[in-house]
């Protein structure tokens, strides 16, 4: 045998490659390098021949088999052994095909991802967004608004449920960062300042010019003057006497109210009187006070912060029948109430409501302050606690807490919104958003 032969090594194919290779004999009866015999003669010769070349490849494979030693002999003829060593089994078994290692696709998709861990309550991130700048996140139940700003530009985006870019505004001017942006139920609200170049002798104008978005598709419905946003929603025009209602229609305005009968003080903001339990018992002569804070479910609760004799209370009050729905028991840290995809669940502060009840969490004795950021569509809040944990409630029953990200809020599907990155406020910076659907 020359050297070539006594090192060559015999060509080992996977079952799968040898079914093909038969298969592709049975059904080519004549392959390109078949060489066919033109006499008897020649038949025999080329039989000798083959059982000639037969015999090599046996004693080449016999020698093989025996400088590799005993234990690949039995690798070659059985099969690897899940015990072989590592040098052994990097040959494969004659009568298995190769089964190279499972990939772990859960590693490589945070890899891949680098997604931000959330914790226990939330599964994987099933989209992501990436924002430069000093970034404002709200969230509504079908769309995503990211509001960020740069020191050169400032942009407005949005995004459906499913993590799809929708559209996006770009604010003009010198000083976009001052622009006032205002996302309510159905639209987007920018104020910004409108220069306009002078021809002539005419210097430059300078205006502030609101321009109202659709959440659904970015379209201008409309644009004003000057105007602002009032802690209900309201676009109330410069006047003062008018607002814009979010379909662009002007409506004449007029501001809440404070009614003082000869019953009891009631509020009016275009809902009917309310009688509220605190001024049942009062004098005439005794000073009392009642200001509504924030609007809640589907915007038919409003929130009432209610003082007389000293005491304070708050209440949900249905503002489409007139009547109080239910006391709040805590008042700390109440702000703009938040509603769950659906409506018919909100949070604020520390309170978790429904339309017939309302519970307060945390701050009580030997507890842990809490404040509550999103609910979902079956009434689980979530929040954070005083020492930055994550404080989920089941639908107004007991609290627990993880040790787990915090959802900014929670959008159809049963999506929850975490952000990452340094926090002012709910101010981030250069942030990264994901969407983590709830378990």
């Amino acid at each position: 045998m020359t050297g070539d032969e006594r090192w060559s090594l015999p060509v080992i194919i996977p079952p799968s490659r040898r079914l093909e290779r038969r298969t592709e004999e049975h059904h080519n009866s004549a392959p390109s390098l078949l060489i066919r015999p033109h006499n008897q003669h020649d038949l025999k010769e080329m039989r000798r021949v083959d059982r000639r070349h037969q015999t090599m490849r046996q004693t080449k494979l016999a020698t093989t088999l025996a400088a590799l030693g005993s234990a690949t002999v039995l690798i070659l003829l059985s099969g690897c052994s899940n015990d072989a060593p590592a040098d052994e089994a990097q040959i494969a078994p004659v009568d298995e095909a190769y089964d190279p290692p499972a990939r772990d696709i859960q590693a490589e998709r945070e890899a891949a991802e680098a997604s931000i861990p959330v914790g226990a309550p939330f599964g994987d991130a099933v989209w992501r967004v990436e924002a430069e700048g000093s970034t404002r996140v709200n969230v509504r139940p079908d769309r995503l608004i990211v509001d960020s700003t740069t020191p050169a530009s400032r942009t407005i985006r949005a995004f459906t449920a499913d993590g799809k870019e929708k559209w996006d505004y770009s604010l003009i001017g010198d000083d976009v960062g001052s622009a006032e942006v205002w996302v309510l139920d159905e639209t987007v609200a920018v104020l910004e300042e409108i220069t306009t170049e002078g021809s002539g002798l005419d210097k430059d104008q300078t205006n502030e010019q609101l321009t109202l978005l659709s959440q659904e598709d970015g379209t201008e419905i409309t644009t004003e003057a000057a105007a602002s946003v009032d802690r209900f929603g309201k676009i109330v025009l410069e006047d003062g006497e008018s607002a814009l209602t979010e379909e662009g229609e002007t409506v004449a305005y007029k501001a809440p109210e404070y009614k003082y009968t000869d019953d009891k003080q009631t509020p009016v903001y275009g809902i009917p009187p309310v009688e509220f339990p605190i001024f049942q018992d009062l004098e005439s002569d005794e000073y009392v006070e009642v200001e509504p804070l924030a609007t809640g479910l589907k915007e038919d609760i409003l929130i009432i912060y209610a003082s007389a004799g000293g005491e304070t209370t708050y209440y949900a009050v249905d503002t489409k029948a007139g009547r109080v729905a239910y006391e709040l028991p805590c008042s700390s840290g109440l702000s703009s109430t938040l509603r769950s995809p659906n409506g018919e669940y909100g949070v604020n502060g520390s309170i978790w409501m429904s339309e017939t009840e309302g519970k307060c969490f945390g701050g009580g004795d030997g507890e842990k302050k809490i404040e509550f950021t999103a609910v979902a569509d079956d009434g689980t809040a979530y929040g954070e606690t005083e020492d930055g944990e994550l404080v989920v409630v089941t639908n107004g029953g007991e609290a627990e807490v993880f040790e787990a990200l915090v959802p900014v809020g929670v959008m159809n599907g049963d999506i929850a919104i975490h952000v990452s990155g340094e926090d002012d406020e709910g101010v981030w910076g250069d942030p990264t958003i994901t969407a983590n659907p709830i378990k």
